[in-house]
């Protein structure tokens, strides 16, 4: 099997392996931001994010920010406070990576919009969850041997439309209109593929590979999407 070629058994383990340690890593993290809410508004100091008689509640904002999702992706978005511990909010993320040489290597590109609520618990600590539109896309180029002894020129591309179910917990602050936050843990559960289109060049085609790589990105796209330390900064009104 060719090195830069996408596989259940390529690069994805590695992408679950650091997934999998981030989320048992940043369990405590999450305890201590509970924690931290806690004392919080048991000291009465109450956060402007906080859903408790009392406070500043800013009715809406804007933010920007990165994490893992589970590649490394950039986001934005913006929410509206439809009762006191109840935001709803919209956001888009992409990420991308890469590994070349020469003129062989594999890319994948992620783009994540979702639409998801918020419900806060005490100061700062809240529950999210929503639904997501994922576009997945992956690309192969490399050299393969045929049987005949030749060697023939493999580029290809899928992509993956589908819709996902994500949950997770994370905290947010507000000092004025200064707002800091972060989803520590959540997890992407795919519900159903709306698409799923394929581009092979002649080389690819006539050794088959197309409907291998198809399958495979297929594959790749159902597995459960660990997200992590997803943080954002941005002004609240």
């Amino acid at each position: 099997m060719p090195f830069f070629r996408f596989s259940s058994f390529g690069l994805r383990p590695c992408a679950r392996f650091v997934s999998i340690h981030g989320i048992v890593t940043l369990g405590s993290l999450v305890a201590a931001a509970t924690s931290f809410s806690t004392a919080r508004a048991d000291g009465k100091e109450t956060a402007p994010e906080a859903g408790t008689a009392g406070a500043e509640i800013k009715k809406a904002g804007v933010y920007a920010g990165a994490g893992f999702i589970p590649r490394f992706a950039y986001h934005g978005g913006a929410f509206y406070r439809v009762l006191p511990d109840v935001a709803a909010e919209g956001e888009i993320a992409h990420g991308s990576y890469s590994l070349k040489f020469g003129g062989n290597g594999v890319e994948s590109k992620r783009t994540h919009a979702t639409l998801r609520g918020r419900y806060f618990v005490g100061s700062s600590f809240n529950l999210n969850a929503g639904l997501a539109y994922d576009i997945l896309t992956d690309s192969s180029q490399y050299d393969e041997s045929t049987a005949a002894g030749a060697t023939t020129r493999v580029e290809l591309e899928s992509t993956v439309h589908q819709i996902e179910f994500e949950l997770g917990l994370g905290n947010r602050w507000t000092m004025g209109s200064f707002l800091i936050g972060c989803d520590w843990i959540g997890i992407g559960l795919p519900l159903v593929q709306t698409s799923v289109s394929t581009k092979a060049n002649d080389g690819a085609k006539a050794i088959g590979e197309k409907d291998d790589f198809e399958s495979d990105a297929k594959a790749r796209a159902k597995a459960l999407s660990p997200h992590f330390l997803r943080l954002h900064l941005g002004y609240a009104f």
